[in-house]
């Protein structure tokens, strides 16, 4: 357990089920908490990234120095293998959780309605299993047709992340749209961007990570609460 960990957690505990608490005692609780806090403490924040082959290839851990990260990709999954995994990618609880999903689903012909039935699932499934996680939905990435030949249709993928968009509303997440960062004008993955149509290279990871940056601070001064970002 991280020291920020269990601090949130002590004082949780101690302060919930008083309703006034004297001076003297809020005094003792702060000096309490430092005492238990060893010296030169670096404060983590735990990031889990969850989804298929496109997240596993990002070297997250680097890009976020400081922070507790856990890259759960899976080359190959489907949201159902997300749902699947959920549970040990909880495991310790994270302060954020990072989804990304869909397009191998869509790549084997499922309906955008299924598709997106099983990525609400996988949504609720993390606030219940997770209630203090921020939840992080982002947009599912397209491939590259004219200069790869990747035989998956956009449009879908452009139809679930509309659904994606208002699921994020719906259960109080975060949806960050990628699309602007990695695709060209007419709905295609940059063709510099990627090595084979489907997944990114360097640069494109890049730019995956400027794009959720703003949702991440330096370790030590904590998740914010709300982002407004791109």
């Amino acid at each position: 357990m991280t020291p920020n960990r269990f601090v949130k957690i002590f004082l949780a505990a101690t302060l919930r089920p008083l309703v006034f608490v004297p001076p003297a005692g809020l005094l003792f609780l702060v000096l309490l908490t430092v005492l238990l806090v060893p010296a030169g403490t670096t404060w983590a924040e735990r990031l889990v990234f969850l989804g298929d082959s496109l997240t596993s290839g990002g070297p997250w851990a680097g890009y976020f120095p400081g922070h507790q990260v856990v890259n759960a990709g899976r080359p190959g999954d489907t949201v159902d293998g997300m749902i699947e995994r959920l549970e040990p990618a909880l495991s310790p609880r994270p302060d954020l959780l990072f989804l990304m999903g869909g397009i191998n689903d869509l790549g084997q012909g499922t309906p955008i309605a299924v598709v997106f039935s099983r990525y609400a699932d996988l949504v609720r499934r993390a606030g219940k299993m997770a209630p203090g996680t921020r939840v992080v939905i982002q947009s599912t990435l397209p491939v590259n047709h004219d200069e790869y030949g990747v035989r998956i249709d956009n449009r879908p993928v452009l139809g679930l992340n509309r659904r994606l968009a208002r699921l994020a509303i719906r259960y109080q997440a975060q949806y960050v749209d990628l699309w602007p960062a990695l695709t060209t004008a007419d709905d295609q993955l940059a063709a510099q961007l990627t090595h084979d149509g489907i997944h990114l290279n360097l640069e494109g990871y890049g730019r995956w990570r400027e794009r959720i940056q703003p949702l991440i601070p330096p370790p030590g001064e904590g998740i914010p609460m709300e982002y407004r970002g791109p």
